[in-house]
């Protein structure tokens, strides 16, 4: 199995007074890495069609565990693979490591690829595409 690592610090706006990051901004590291790991494989998370209609990848399920605080200034990466590869599914796994190789926190993200249809504002699953599902074939640790 492949992970993708994104590196970034902890800003200062995302601590609270005792300078520790508050638990919901770590929910934002793994939806930020899950964004540049899109543009890594060369697409994005948002993807207009020729149609009008876009494909995007609503959230369904989220679960993350906090090991050890991050504090402002502290750099870390924000591993990514793929713990599941479903049809219309993806199943992020998400740890966020120091720069001692500690992890802080880890966490697990469900979506569901989408296509919100701009003429009558509908939203259905549909099958992952096939170049997408491609790219990420090295970064699986299952396929259910």
């Amino acid at each position: 199995m492949t992970s993708f690592a994104y590196r970034r610090r902890v800003s200062f706006h995302e601590t609270d007074a005792a300078g520790i990051m508050h638990f919901s901004n770590v929910l934002r590291l793994f939806e930020e890495a899950e964004h540049a790991f899109f543009r890594h494989l060369g697409t994005s998370v948002f993807q207009p069609e020729s149609d009008g209609s876009y494909l995007s990848f609503p959230r369904v399920t989220v679960g993350s565990e906090f090991l050890r605080p991050l504090r402002f200034e502290q750099e870390v990466d924000i591993e990514v693979h793929v713990q599941a590869l479903g049809r219309t599914s993806i199943t992020w796994g998400f740890a966020v490591v120091d720069m001692h190789g500690e992890v802080a926190a880890r966490g697990t993200m469900k979506v569901v690829c989408s296509r919100h249809d701009s003429h009558t504002d509908g939203l259905r699953s549909v099958p992952v595409p096939d170049q997408l599902r491609s790219a990420l074939t090295p970064y699986v640790v299952s396929v259910p």
